[in-house]
C-alpha cells in the first residue's frame, strides 16, 4: 500500500471536487457496479444469475435473493433487519435523476406491504424488488447507489468504519483535510480504497482509479480529476532532500514541515528551535553539534516568514520520521551513529509507537536487554518500530531493506554482528502471517544471537 500521505491526497481529491452534480440514469446504474461487485462474491452468484435483473430476470434462488438483499442492505434501506419505507424514499430523493423520481416512489409505495409477507430478509427484498419492477419495469434501476461521488463515498463510509473502529470525530472531516495519524484511520483510508476497487496487489493502482473516475464523473471533471490524483503520485520526490535538492512546491515544502513535526521539532504552528537544539545535543557527535547549532541559529527567522498552521498540519510520511537526522549526517560526512546516539534517537520512533499502540515502559523498555513479553500489543509495538525504520515492505520483513538500514545508520563495529543476525532470523518470519508475530519473534531470534549487539528502540 503507498504511504497514508498518498491514500489522503487521493481520497481529498475525491471529495474536494463539486458534488452537486446529479447523475443520469446510465450513470446511477455504473455507479451501482461498486455494490454489485462486493455483493456477488459474498452471495456467490454469477453474472448469469444477477446480471439481468433489471431487465426484470428474477432467479428463485436463496443465493439471488441474499444478493438482492446485501445491495439494499449497502443502499442503507434496510433497518432493523427489515427494508424500511421511509429509508428508500429518502433514498430516492437523494439518488435518483429527478425525471425519475415520482415514479419510482409511486412504485416503492405500491409494494412496501410486499415485505411485510416475509420474515425473512433475504425473501422480502427479493419479492420487493420483483413487485417494483413488475409496477414499473420502465423506471426500475438496480443495484440502487448514491447520486453522486460524495453519497457512494458515504455507504461505503458507513461499512469501513466499523471494521477499523473509528469514530465520526476521527473521519468524518477528511473531506475538509483533517487527517489525524493514527493506525486505524489509516486502515480506514485503506479501506475505503478496496471498496472502490482500486487497490491491485495492495497498492493504489493509477489505472484503476482512473477507470472509476470515468465510470463516475460527469465529463466535466474527468480530466482535472485525474490530473489531480496524478500530482498525488508524484508529489514525494524528496529523496534528494540531504544532496541540497529543495524543490519549491506547496507539496515538498509540507513534507519537510511533517518530518519537522515527526521529530518534535514543531510547536504549535511554529519551528520549536530550542527543542531542536536539545535534539542536537542529544543526537549528535561531538564535532557536528556546533555547526549544526549555528546552523540552526542563522535560519532562526526564516520559520516567521514561511512556516504555516497549515504547513504544519499535514499528515506524517512515517516511514521517513528519521529524515532529518539522517539527511544531517549524510550531508556533514558522517558514516553512522554511535551506538548510544542511534538509541537516543530511537527515542521518537518510541514514543509515537507507543501512543500508537498503547503499552507501558514496563511492558517495552527492556526489549534491548531481552525482556520480549509476548503480549499481543507489545508484538504489535516492534512491528510499528520495524515499520517506521523502513524495513517492512508489503506487509512482511524485508531482508534486504534490513541490510540496507545498517549501512546507514548502525556504528562500524556492530556492522557486521547485526548483519549477521539479520541472516541467521530471516526466515524466522515464514513461520508466520501476522506481521505483529513475525516482528516480534525475528527481534526476539536476533537479541539471541548477540545479545551485546542487540539495539532496539
Amino acid at each position: 500500500m503507498k504511504t497514508f500521505r498518498l491514500l489522503c491526497c487521493i481520497l481529498s481529491i475525491f471529495l474536494f471536487f463539486d458534488q452537486s452534480y446529479g447523475m443520469t440514469r446510465q450513470q446511477l446504474k455504473n455507479s451501482g457496479k461498486l455494490m454489485k461487485k462486493s455483493c456477488m462474491p459474498k452471495n456467490d452468484v454469477t453474472e448469469d444469475e444477477v446480471g439481468d435483473i433489471e431487465k426484470g430476470k428474477f432467479i428463485e434462488t436463496r443465493n439471488v435473493m441474499c444478493y438482492i438483499a446485501c445491495v439494499y442492505t449497502m443502499s442503507q434501506v434496510v433497518k432493523n433487519n427489515k427494508l424500511s419505507y421511509e429509508a428508500v424514499i429518502k433514498q430516492v430523493d437523494v439518488m435518483f435523476p429527478a425525471e425519475m423520481r415520482d415514479a419510482v416512489k409511486a412504485a416503492a409505495t405500491h409494494c412496501k406491504e410486499t415485505t411485510k409477507k416475509y420474515k425473512d430478509l433475504c425473501e422480502s427484498s427479493y419479492w420487493t424488488a420483483k413487485c417494483m419492477y413488475d409496477y414499473d419495469a420502465q423506471n426500475f434501476v438496480f443495484p440502487m447507489t448514491r447520486a453522486q461521488v460524495k453519497k457512494t463515498m458515504g455507504i461505503i463510509k458507513n461499512q469501513c468504519m466499523p471494521k477499523n473502529s473509528v469514530t465520526e470525530e476521527q473521519v468524518g472531516r477528511i473531506e475538509q483535510g483533517v487527517f489525524i495519524e493514527d493506525r486505524n484511520v489509516m486502515c480506514y483510508v485503506a479501506c475505503i480504497y478496496k471498496s472502490l476497487q482500486v487497490v491491485k496487489n495492495d497498492k493504489l493502482d493509477m489505472a484503476l482509479i482512473t477507470k472509476q473516475i470515468d465510470i463516475l464523473y460527469p465529463p466535466e471533471l474527468k480530466e482535472p480529476v485525474k490530473k489531480s490524483v496524478a500530482a498525488c503520485f508524484h508529489s514525494h520526490e524528496v529523496k534528494d532532500v540531504d544532496k541540497g535538492k529543495f524543490i519549491e512546491k506547496k507539496d515538498f515544502m509540507c513534507y519537510i514541515a511533517c518530518v519537522y513535526k515527526m521529530g518534535q521539532s514543531v510547536k504549535g504552528s511554529t519551528i520549536n528551535h530550542d527543542m531542536m537544539l536539545r535534539q542536537v545535543d542529544m543526537m549528535f557527535p561531538n564535532d557536528m553539534k556546533a555547526p549544526v547549532k549555528a546552523a540552526i541559529e542563522h535560519c532562526r527567522p526564516v520559520e516567521t516568514v514561511h512556516l504555516s498552521k497549515g504547513l504544519v498540519s499535514v499528515v506524517m510520511d512515517q516511514k521517513r520520521i528519521c529524515l532529518f537526522v539522517i539527511a544531517i549526517f549524510l550531508a556533514s560526512g558522517s558514516d553512522a551513529m554511535s551506538r548510544q546516539q542511534l538509541k537516543n534517537s530511537g527515542k521518537m520512533l518510541k514514543k509515537n509507537c507507543m501512543n500508537k499502540i498503547g503499552v507501558t515502559e514496563d511492558q517495552i523498555g527492556s526489549i534491548d536487554k531481552g525482556k520480549f513479553i509476548e503480549d499481543r500489543k507489545v508484538m504489535c509495538y516492534i512491528a510499528c518500530i520495524y515499520e517506521l525504520t523502513n524495513v517492512i515492505k508489503n506487509n512482511k520483513l524485508n531482508y534486504e531493506a534490513s541490510i540496507k538500514q545498517i549501512d546507514l545508520m548502525y556504528p562500524p563495529d556492530v556492522k557486521e554482528s547485526a548483519k549477521a543476525a539479520v541472516e541467521k532470523c530471516k526466515d524466522v518470519q515464514k513461520k508466520y502471517k501476522d506481521i505483529c508475530e513475525a516482528s516480534f519473534y525475528a527481534a526476539k531470534c536476533m537479541y539471541e544471537f548477540k545479545p551485546e549487539d542487540f539495539i532496539f528502540a
